[in-house]
C-alpha cells in the first residue's frame, strides 16, 4: 500500500472506488491480474500472481491471512472465486497457505 498511489495511481483510484476493504481489493487485484511490485528488482521470487497461477493449475485453495483479515481464493478451472472475513484477531505479518487436495 505505501507505494500504490505513487507507482500505480490508476489502480489506487480503482481500489479507492471499490466497495471492498482496500486491503482485500488490492490482494484480489494481485491474484487476478498481477503486475504489481513494491520493487523493480528482478529475481525476487515467484510472486503472488505466479504462485496463484500454480495453485490454479492444481485447483489448490489459497488463504492469505494478514493483520486482522483473511482472503480466501478458490479456483474452478479458469474461474477464480474470492471470499474474505474482516475484523479477525490481530496477528503479525502475512501468512499464506496453499492447500493442495489429494483426491
Amino acid at each position: 500500500m505505501p507505494i500504490l498511489e505513487t507507482k500505480y495511481p490508476k489502480l489506487a483510484k480503482n481500489i479507492a472506488k471499490s466497495k471492498l476493504d482496500y486491503r482485500v481489493a488490492l490482494l484480489q487485484e494481485i491474484f487476478s491480474k498481477g503486475g504489481i511490485s513494491q520493487v523493480n528488482d528482478s529475481g525476487r521470487g515467484l510472486g503472488l500472481k505466479g504462485s496463484g497461477s500454480y495453485a490454479q493449475k492444481y485447483n489448490a485453495l489459497i488463504s492469505v491471512r494478514q493483520e486482522n483479515f483473511v482472503l480466501k481464493i478458490t479456483h474452478f478451472g479458469e474461474l477464480i472465486q474470492f471470499s474474505h472475513c474482516l475484523n479477525l484477531a490481530r496477528i503479525a505479518g502475512t501468512h499464506i497457505c496453499f492447500d493442495f487436495l489429494l483426491d
